[in-house]
């Protein structure tokens, strides 16, 4: 069933409120076990939807934390979406909110950006961290003028406020292959990946390390392991990276060039 089938409902009930907090709960859940399991994986933050109805929930804050907190993740590890409908009628509670949020460290992503009620106060009064191209603009790239204009305003009003642009939706090359023309280096879409299970996300976990352990045995580790470094450093992951070389002892000798 389709998240378009039952979210409206479940927002128009107050049910949306509990079953975000379920959610939370299981995202940290797994997490963890994945941390516990296989100390190894170089694991990316995951990103929550939130709605109206969950911003302006009371205890958002500790909705969130708590659960991270118990399973010894750190903050870094989640980030949450909001979309610009949902910020209409936040208050200075949701304001008080989403700072302590970042403070925390989590990241706070503008979703589906350009769409429903736009308002760069937003960007303003609001710790956001990224925003996101909504998929109608990406979808008519690279044919579409308009659509390539309106995505190279965004990436510019990205680089001119130092916020992180991700563009949504990509599903063909050729639609990558224009974003990266425009500048645009982070991306998601069903190119990529789509909708997988915890057991289809593992098994694609472990693809990814083996093929780094190739990489290392072929004589390439250092390099590639120090790449790695880097890349994961710009999302306060260097822990991740401190137990990956002890995990695995033919990395322990690799030098730290950053």
């Amino acid at each position: 069933m389709p998240p378009s089938d039952f979210i409206e409902v479940a927002e128009d009930s107050g049910l949306i409120v509990p079953l975000g907090e379920a959610m939370v709960k299981r995202v940290c859940t797994q997490l963890g076990t994945w941390r516990a399991e296989n100390p190894y994986w170089l694991l990316p933050p995951v990103s929550i939807n939130l709605s109206p109805r969950q911003l302006n929930a009371p205890n958002l804050v500790d909705a969130i934390l708590t659960p991270l907190y118990e399973h010894g993740l750190p903050a870094t590890m989640l980030g949450v979406d909001i979309n610009e409908t949902a910020l209409l009628s936040s208050s200075i509670a949701v304001e008080r909110a989403l700072a302590r949020l970042a403070r925390e460290g989590i990241a706070v992503h503008l979703d589906d950006f350009g769409t429903g009620y736009s308002s760069l106060r937003h960007l303003r009064n609001h710790p956001i961290t990224s925003f996101k191209i909504d998929r109608s603009f990406v979808r008519g790239l690279p044919d579409d003028s308009q659509s390539v204009q309106i995505v190279r305003a965004v990436l510019a009003l990205g680089d001119a406020l130092d916020k992180a642009v991700v563009a949504e939706g990509v599903e063909t090359p050729e639609q990558l292959d224009c974003l990266r023309a425009l500048g645009c280096s982070q991306v998601q879409g069903y190119l990529y990946a789509r909708p997988s299970g915890p057991e289809e996300v593992s098994r694609w976990f472990m693809s990814k390390v083996d093929t780094l352990a190739t990489t290392v045995q072929g004589g390439a580790g250092v390099e590639a392991i120090n790449r790695i470094s880097r890349q994961f450093q710009q999302h306060e992951l260097t822990s991740e990276i401190e137990r990956l070389r002890e995990s695995m002892p033919s990395l322990k000798s690799v030098a730290n060039d950053n």
